[in-house]
């Protein structure tokens, strides 16, 4: 009779803990669902840790954040990426530059209430609204790192609206690289070599490498803004990064070209590009 008891007593034990085992499991599943936050280790002395923090959201639209963001070093740097990451999603946190769980919630939910608001006037047989935004990290050296912001945008039945900004800091000081830290970008040749990396974009997406042979052409095949022309070609609004093969200049979508040529990004290797560079640029690729 007493072993009987006792067995009973120990199945009945083990029969509450497994389901306070499985109630735990499904509220951690819960919340990770909504955002979540983890740390990437330096794989490397001279590289620094990163975070991710991710915002996902899917109802009347569809919202995916994944801000990738460094940890364990100077908060120049921090606040720097910081304020650059929320420049381009539109600037409204108020938060601190450094809390990006916050931050990625703060813009996730926002994004969501206008793409909800904005899907009431799509038509019932288009796709769900949605918007997704990435962060990541491109390159690193031991002055200075790339992080590229990738925001694209679907509205019903709309094309989709998509931006590329690639930023590189100074990571001592958290100075971004711009164009004030370049010199002689109103010049013949500065001009030359944007239409030489447009033309070769567009001829390595057309699949002709020797498509595009005269100003004329390429003409044809942009759309200047206003005050612009071949023989005065305009720079990009975003300022270029450094990459592990060169200085990355990158035309938004609509900047020069008419949609469907899409993102025009091409690479000026070292060897040319460093002329343009003023000491403090030259500084961080040391």
């Amino acid at each position: 009779m007493k072993y009987s008891t006792i067995l009973f007593l120990i199945l009945l034990l083990a029969a509450c803990g497994g389901k306070q085992q499985t109630a735990q499991n499904d509220t951690a599943a819960d919340s990770l669902s909504t955002d979540t936050i983890h740390t990437e280790q330096a794989a490397e002395p001279d590289t620094i840790p990163f975070t991710h923090a991710t915002y996902h959201h899917d109802k009347d639209a569809v919202v995916d954040i994944d801000l990738l963001y460094p940890t364990r070093c100077g908060q120049r740097l921090i606040n720097a990426i910081g304020t650059f990451i929320s420049q381009q999603l539109g600037d409204t946190y108020s938060g601190d530059a450094d809390d990006i769980k916050k931050m990625a919630s703060h813009y996730g939910a926002a994004m969501a209430k206008e793409l909800e608001e904005t899907d009431d006037d799509t038509r019932d047989d288009c796709p769900k609204s949605s918007r997704t935004v990435t962060v990541t990290k491109d390159y690193e050296t031991e002055k200075c790192i790339t992080i590229t912001l990738h925001d694209e945008v679907y509205i019903g039945c709309t094309r989709p609206n998509e931006t590329i900004t690639g930023a590189t800091f100074n990571k001592g000081y958290g100075q971004r690289l711009d164009y004030s830290m370049m010199k002689g970008c109103d010049s013949n040749d500065f001009q030359r070599m944007l239409k030489r990396g447009v033309t070769q974009y567009l001829n390595e997406r057309s699949g002709e490498e020797d498509g595009i042979k005269t100003d004329e052409e390429l003409a044809d095949m942009l759309v200047l803004p206003e005050g612009a022309s071949i023989d005065h070609f305009p720079a990009p609004k975003t300022p270029p990064c450094f990459t592990k093969d060169g200085l990355q200049f990158t035309y938004q979508i609509y900047e020069i070209a008419d949609f469907l040529v899409g993102t025009i990004t091409f690479t000026v290797p070292y060897s040319e590009a460093k002329k343009y560079l003023k000491p403090e640029a030259l500084e961080m690729l040391e």
